[in-house]
């Protein structure tokens, strides 16, 4: 997906500029206007329609070029989803500059998926020469040119704007994304809550009753623990503390290795809306010439917390500093 699937939401995306854009512009009548925060924004319906696909069965990965963090508040599980340009909610993975560099482990990932996707969805996007346009470039071709092998079937792309990739797709569709989705969601006969993410934690996984410290299957360094017996009937776990004055270290991206602190929690926040994430502070962690200079604030998703817990990430974005 691309910044087109969020103008709904009311975050701008990069291509639409006329005054009277349907996506932006006056032309948009059912777009919501931004208030406050651009990190406090509501997922559109369109977020809800592939997060329900996704619990139907039917929509196995989701590269997201945006940062913005809707897939997740839609209920789309963090483990099945490739941040690839970087997030707002995790300071592992900041956003990348126009001519920075991706991590290697997200780029091997698309990669991976680029060999094993039979049909693709491209929403909201420009095509415009991104690594992340690969995996719609190769489901298409392989759909187009190894019909005889019967590989795949393709690539559809949904958006208002025409994409490089036009003529590779099997199915090209010029519309509002909300309408198609909602017209997807009606023919596959889905649920769609749209009600927004709420943590699903195991009480067991709460440290005495301490809602910001949490027993995960991870070890110190952020890996997955593995059963050291076949007698073991559960991992071995760590306790993962993000309570206020907490000190944490980046276990990737460019700011691998930076030592922070926990700021605030989402039941200390102030604002309701805020509630989606904890406030932790590091040096600068986006690459750059500010690298590791001064102190920012960064957001970190409350859904990292559900995916830790069910030992569902490759690794811990951030871990203790004893």
């Amino acid at each position: 997906t691309g910044a087109g699937i969020s103008t709904a939401s009311g975050i701008n995306d990069y291509a639409s500029k006329a005054k009277q854009s349907i996506a932006t512009g006056s032309g948009a009548l059912d777009r919501k206007k931004s208030k406050g925060s651009r990190l406090d924004t509501s997922p559109t319906y369109s977020h809800f329609v592939l997060a329900s696909m996704h619990r139907a069965g039917l929509l196995s990965h989701w590269v997201q070029q945006n940062h913005d963090g809707l897939p997740q508040k839609a209920g789309y599980p963090q483990s099945e989803l490739n941040e690839i340009h970087g997030s707002w909610f995790d300071p592992s993975n900041p956003v990348v500059p126009m001519s920075g560099s991706l991590r290697e482990d997200l780029l091997e990932r698309l990669h991976h998926e680029c060999n094993k996707t039979d049909l693709c969805l491209a929403i909201g996007t420009s095509l415009c020469g991104m690594n992340a346009d690969s995996i719609v470039e190769v489901t298409a071709k392989n759909a187009l040119f190894l019909r005889r092998r019967k590989v795949g079937l393709g690539s559809v792309i949904i958006g208002i704007q025409r994409t490089a990739m036009d003529n590779l797709a099997t199915l090209r569709i010029f519309a509002k994304i909300d309408d198609v989705m909602a017209l997807l969601a009606q023919k596959l006969s889905l649920d769609v809550p749209t009600l927004g993410y709420v943590p699903s934690i195991p009480r067991n996984c709460i440290v005495d009753g301490q809602h910001n410290i949490f027993r995960v299957p991870y070890l110190p360094n952020g890996a997955p623990s593995q059963q050291r017996l076949r007698s073991q009937t559960e991992k071995p776990v760590i306790s993962w503390d993000l309570s206020v004055g907490a000190r944490v270290k980046l276990t990737a991206g460019p700011g691998k290795g930076f030592e922070g602190e926990i700021i605030s929690t989402p039941d200390t926040e102030v604002s309701l809306e805020m509630n989606k994430s904890y406030s932790v502070r590091f040096p600068c962690t986006r690459e750059g010439e500010n690298l590791g200079k001064g102190l920012k604030v960064y957001r970190f998703g409350i859904w990292w917390i559900e995916a830790a817990c069910n030992g569902s990430l490759t690794l811990l974005p951030l871990v203790n500093v004893k």
